[in-house]
């Protein structure tokens, strides 16, 4: 979760909404992230950061700070193992919206969840120009007029889309937080004709691929009708490709080697995927149907639905 500075929040409002949101988010820690370069809302950066650290203690919530100078170290020591944490950012200068740029373009941003709290004078797409917050990203941007605090979530369907903006709640300190309860998916149901890359190998009766006059794929089958109920129902086209060598997707070239020295010597794995998941990979498309077998070593590179059917 992430928190901007904006004109007139106090620290009472700091102390409020930030715990609200957190619980309502279920995550397993708070961290409190802010740029060494700017001060937080005319206060003292550290006063604040103090304050609110004491704060979200004595409701039992476990939180660290760092600049956001910083992060990438927070990273490498593991802090919130269990679940993605919430991160709050108590700043908004240039250097925030550099490191909010560099975790769109690593492709991080959606693993945890993201709180703003942004200038009520910064425009939302002038913030957001330059950075990519994913369709399946959680990141609400959090204004505060006088004694209370307005929710919005947003979003981009893809990294060329415009910034999709969604009134989602608000807070003060009388009535607490009052928020969408419907979940994720209900949210992000709407795709705007969005075209998605899919790869596809024949094998009836789960996916009867056919070739038009024009060279376009025809997907049928059980899986290509699930898929055109999808493409209807949450308005979305595709562009459907064939491996070129026809596989569903098989680890090549496998090997391994020893990694460090002495007794911490590591063993790292190499080679490379084909076929569909390996397409999946390259990023040459976003997603595969066809009947799949859901193993350890593919999971490491690809993720995969709920089971539409099973199989003996």
């Amino acid at each position: 979760m992430a928190v901007c500075n904006g004109s007139g929040v106090s620290t009472q409002t700091f102390q409020g909404v930030i715990p609200a949101v957190y619980h309502n988010y279920h995550r397993s820690c708070v961290i409190l992230l802010f740029s060494s370069q700017d001060g937080i809302l005319g206060y003292d950066v550290k006063s604040v950061v103090m304050t609110t650290t004491l704060t979200l203690q004595e409701k039992d919530v476990q939180v660290t700070s760092i600049p956001v100078q910083q992060f990438g170290k927070l990273q490498e020591i593991g802090v919130c193992p269990r679940k993605p944490p919430l991160l709050v950012v108590l700043s908004a200068d240039n250097a925030t919206r550099t490191f909010l740029k560099e975790m769109s373009t690593t492709g991080k941003l959606h693993r945890p969840s993201w709180f703003l709290l942004l200038p009520d004078v910064t425009p939302l797409e002038e913030f957001f120009a330059d950075i990519y917050v994913p369709f399946n990203c959680k990141f609400l941007v959090a204004r505060s007029f006088r004694d209370h605090v307005t929710l919005t979530e947003v979003y981009r369907v893809d990294q060329d889309s415009s910034l999709i903006i969604s009134p989602f709640g608000h807070w003060s300190a009388a009535t607490g937080l009052t928020w969408c309860r419907c979940s994720l998916y209900n949210r992000r149901k709407q795709l705007n004709g969005h075209n998605i890359r899919a790869a596809v190998v024949h094998e009836p009766p789960f996916t009867d691929v056919r070739e038009k006059d024009d060279g376009i794929l025809y997907v049928g089958g059980y899986f290509g009708l699930v898929w055109g109920l999808l493409e209807t129902r949450i308005n979305f086209t595709t562009t459907w490709r064939k491996p070129s060598d026809g596989s569903w997707g098989m680890f090549e070239n496998d090997s391994w080697s020893v990694v460090g020295k002495d007794s911490l010597n590591k063993t790292q794995r190499h080679g490379s995927w084909n076929g569909m998941i390996g397409m999946i990979q390259r990023q040459e498309v976003e997603v595969a149907i066809n009947e799949f077998s859901m193993t350890s070593l593919r999971l490491n590179v690809v993720d995969f639905t709920i089971p539409l059917l099973a199989t003996k």
